[in-house]
């Protein structure tokens, strides 16, 4: 027999699969690693390069620099944020910029120069009329 196609059964199994794929966090279960990285940079303002520099000698680190800030950045810290970074810098919200006018007198002075230049024409060949020639 065959079975008919059902899209969320294929999405449940494709997220399934996702999720299994997911390797293990590096940091692990080393509570005591997460805090006093925690300490170190909330507290004693350091940057997260200085505080795995000071706390390499204590423990043994399975990550480098760029996964430390990838868990800051995602929230894997209970007490810290990226805010909480020294040198974290917020983007600026630029204003939206204004409509720009033409100072020609806008559409009411274009079309009467249209007008001007349709008035010159002939209008069922589309030729140019010489102005010696009205």
């Amino acid at each position: 027999m065959y079975q008919t196609y059902s899209a969320e059964a294929a999405q449940t199994r494709y997220e399934a699969k996702q999720r299994a794929r997911q390797g293990a966090l590096k940091i692990g279960k080393e509570r005591e690693l997460a805090e006093a990285i925690e300490v170190l940079i909330k507290e004693k303002h350091c940057s997260p390069y200085a505080a795995l520099e000071q706390l390499r000698k204590r423990f043994k680190i399975p990550f480098c620099l760029k996964t430390l800030y990838n868990y800051i950045h995602h929230g894997l810290f209970l007490r810290l944020k990226s805010e909480d970074l020294p040198n974290y810098r917020r983007k600026k919200a630029y204003a939206p910029q204004k409509k720009r006018i033409a100072k020609r007198g806008g559409e009411e002075a274009l079309m009467k120069e249209r007008r001007k230049l349709i008035d010159g024409k002939n209008a069922s060949t589309g030729k140019w009329i010489p102005w010696w020639g009205k």
